[in-house]
């Protein structure tokens, strides 16, 4: 086979792959996808050294920026997401964990997809930036962030040693700035009040060994 044939193939397999690409992520298997498709490989093990296996992951790292460029779009504000490929040390073994994340310039909405992990990361930068600024603002008691899954959107955690009250909002469910402003109000107007009462009719509570917590 000559040189030039050789690149028609390889041109056309390409051009395969892009296809595919594609319409998996019509289908919405983005994620699936991109941790199936870096776990093959991963399982290769003939590489004719390091730098090949890198020169083929960022090929397909590329494809998928295409795709995603041209395809996917923000639900909120009908723009195309940044495309940003990232790699992280791995926990578990040696070398890197890819990471494909997406972002919203716009409304700041926030996605990361990783190999290895089974969902999809999402949250929202304006409403980490807007916790920040209400945590300075707070008084008698503080505003924190998590991306920890809390069963709701935003507890009040009240110290039994009497310590200072906790705002806490789930990055994951809280995904608007004026969402995590409504429960910092509610809060803020719920500790002036009533911090030290168990039985407010508006907010239902348990209670754990160290503090009550009230579910907003």
């Amino acid at each position: 086979m000559t040189i030039a044939a050789l690149e028609k193939c390889q041109t056309e397999l390409t051009t395969n792959y892009e296809g595919f690409v594609k319409r998996k992520i019509q289908e919405g298997k983005l994620h699936d996808l991109f941790k199936f498709q870096m776990q093959v490989i991963h399982q290769i093990t003939n590489w004719k050294d390091e730098s090949e296996k890198i020169d083929i992951i960022d090929h397909i790292i590329t494809i998928f920026k295409e795709a995603c460029q041209e395809l996917v779009i923000c639900q909120n504000c009908a723009q195309p997401f940044n495309f940003r490929h990232c790699k992280n040390p791995s926990e578990t073994e040696q070398g890197y964990r890819h990471v494909i994340e997406l972002s919203c310039n716009d409304c700041g909405d926030y996605f990361t997809i990783a190999e290895g992990r089974e969902v999809v990361t999402h949250f929202n930068w304006n409403v980490l930036g807007i916790v920040e600024n209400l945590r300075r603002r707070s008084r008698g008691f503080t505003i924190k962030y998590t991306l920890a899954n809390l069963g709701n959107p935003a507890l009040i955690n009240i110290p039994n040693n009497g310590g200072r009250p906790v705002v806490w909002i789930d990055g994951n469910q809280v995904l608007r700035k004026e969402d995590a402003l409504k429960y910092w109000e509610r809060a803020k107007s719920f500790l002036k009040g009533g911090k030290k009462q168990t039985d407010i009719p508006e907010l239902q509570w348990y209670e754990t060994e160290e503090a009550k917590v009230f579910i907003m």
